[in-house]
């Protein structure tokens, strides 16, 4: 090998070293912070968005957490557990010395999403002539639940519930072979409504969304897998630290 290649090798090497130790001394020399997230829950999901905190290893770590009904915060990894609720914030502080993503997720909340399956009302299979019928209360107070029937997809409607709508204490739906009608009504709080099966094929009314593809449509509907309510643990998002 001539000197010049020797040099330039030389050079090379010399200029690798310089920036691996410039990069160290900027890592070595990066103070720990204190990192404070003023996070918000409402209707069991969190607001921040995207839902994670990122955050340097060695870090102080103030949560400050609001939240529109009761429940119990946990930060997986950290055994960080924390009660919240609407009656103020509740704050913790920890030092993030480990580093990972950890899950941060709700326990114990009353939170009912009326677009899940079957979550509010559900009937049994109606014959022709037959009918079900739900009264909305409190619980359901500005709500627009999807429904359909579960014997025919494509059959759908949506119930708003406005709390200050008292002028119905009964809104019929009929359940025709392809439509209900009305397929859209508005109802208050007390209302019920009936909902009756005018088609000479069974029906079955359900709120929420329709249910995955691969669920069947047989007549063991009534004893459909109920594993959502498996726990009551909500995600909310993650924690991220990042070695200094």
């Amino acid at each position: 090998m001539n000197q010049h290649k020797q040099t330039k090798i030389i050079s090379i090497l010399m200029m690798a070293v310089a920036v691996s130790a410039m990069a160290l001394a900027a890592c070595s020399t990066s103070e720990p912070e204190d990192r404070l997230f003023d996070l918000s829950i409402e209707h069991g999901a969190l607001t921040l968005n995207p839902p994670v905190m990122k955050v340097d290893q060695g870090d102080t770590v103030t949560l400050s957490v609001a939240s529109d009904e009761h429940g119990s915060v946990h930060l997986h990894g950290y055994d960080e557990e924390f009660e919240v609720g609407p009656d103020g914030e509740t704050t913790v502080v920890f030092e993030a010395d480990a580093t990972g993503s950890f899950k941060l997720t709700l326990h114990g909340a009353d939170h009912v999403d009326e677009k899940d399956h079957g979550a509010i009302f559900k009937s049994g299979l109606l014959a022709k002539g037959e009918s079900f019928r739900f009264e909305f209360s409190e619980d359901q107070e500005g709500m627009v639940i999807p429904f359909h029937n579960h014997m025919n997809h494509e059959v759908k409607g949506s119930i708003t519930v406005d709390g200050d709508d008292a002028s119905k204490a009964i809104v019929s739906i009929n359940m025709g072979a392809d439509s209900f009608e009305p397929s859209v009504v508005s109802v208050g709080l007390g209302t019920t409504v009936v909902w009756t099966n005018v088609d000479a094929t069974q029906a079955m009314v359900i709120s929420g969304m329709m249910a995955a593809s691969g669920e069947g449509m047989e007549d063991d509907h009534d004893e459909e897998d109920n594993d959502e309510e498996e726990g009551d643990e909500i995600q909310l998002g993650s924690l991220e630290v990042h070695p200094r």
